[in-house]
């Protein structure tokens, strides 16, 4: 008899239990149900792919092609600069007499049109580069092609044209590679603290938009968070770009932050872990 009433008594814990997931489980629909209809629903899945494909566009604008670009650019000097060196092993000097600058206005020097003498033959024609001082009835160097003397540049031009290229490519290269090295160091350093980093929970106290950093006619965010340890010491975590909206982050949600055990300093906040 004892025994039966021992079975019934477990027998009706588990129904109570069973009635009480069942209500908290449409509890949880209706909340969510809730949230979907006043637009405070978040699909985390789209969001997280939405993030990853604005990080990708940042790094493609400001990795990749100021990369390429910088290459493409010295590749050009590089040529410009051999190209000008056979074009002078077949090439003569003479003086030209600048007749007017063509194409001259408050905003633009303007080319010379330049008359020129040789083997008693007058050529005329309008070089491709100027400088600041040029003017109508000026004397210039330039240099001809032997056998073409109608192809005629300004003496000294192809050096300078080739430097800019090669500095431009060297500024525009060395930033891109730069911004790629640095943001792979970030990922490794992610990974290592992912993996054997000590994780807390903060609270998340700031969210702000990072005004300079733009993509895809976006600004991404960043979380302020604190964390106070058993023993009272008060931790500050700043996240880096996170492209997500602050909508989208969960109301009194703690984020997950992984620090190094012996450099608390050394950190990293992961931003996806308080999305919606």
């Amino acid at each position: 008899m004892g025994s039966l009433c021992a079975w019934a008594a477990v027998v009706t814990r588990v129904r109570l239990w069973q009635q009480h997931l069942k209500e908290v489980l449409r509890t949880g629909k209706r909340q969510k149900q809730d949230r979907r209809e006043s637009g405070m629903y978040v699909d985390r899945e789209r969001v997280r792919a939405r993030a990853k494909r604005h990080n990708r566009v940042f790094i493609l604008i400001f990795g990749w092609l100021f990369a390429i670009l910088g290459l493409g650019l010295m590749c050009g000097g590089v040529w410009m600069a051999l190209e000008g060196v056979e074009f002078r092993k077949g090439a003569d000097t003479t003086e030209a007499v600048i007749l007017a600058m063509r194409g001259k206005t408050r905003e633009s020097l303007g080319m010379p049109h330049v008359r020129y003498h040789v083997a008693g033959k007058t050529y005329e024609a309008t070089l491709t580069s100027a400088s600041g001082d040029m003017r109508p009835g000026m004397v210039i160097d330039v240099l001809y092609a032997r056998d073409n003397p109608e192809d005629v540049r300004l003496a000294g031009s192809d050096g300078l044209f080739s430097g800019v290229l090669l500095f431009m490519g060297l500024v525009f290269g060395g930033m891109g590679t730069l911004f790629l090295v640095v943001r792979k160091i970030r990922e490794n350093r992610i990974d290592r603290l992912t993996a054997a980093g000590y994780c807390v929970e903060a609270e998340v106290t700031n969210i702000e938009l990072d005004e300079e950093q733009y993509a895809n006619g976006r600004h991404p965010i960043i979380l302020s968070c604190r964390y106070v340890d058993p023993s009272g010491r008060v931790y500050l975590f700043r996240s880096g770009d996170a492209w997500y909206d602050s909508h989208e982050i969960v109301p009194g949600k703690k984020v997950r932050v992984y620090m190094e055990r012996t450099r608390p300093s050394n950190y990293y906040v992961d931003v996806e872990s308080v999305i919606g």
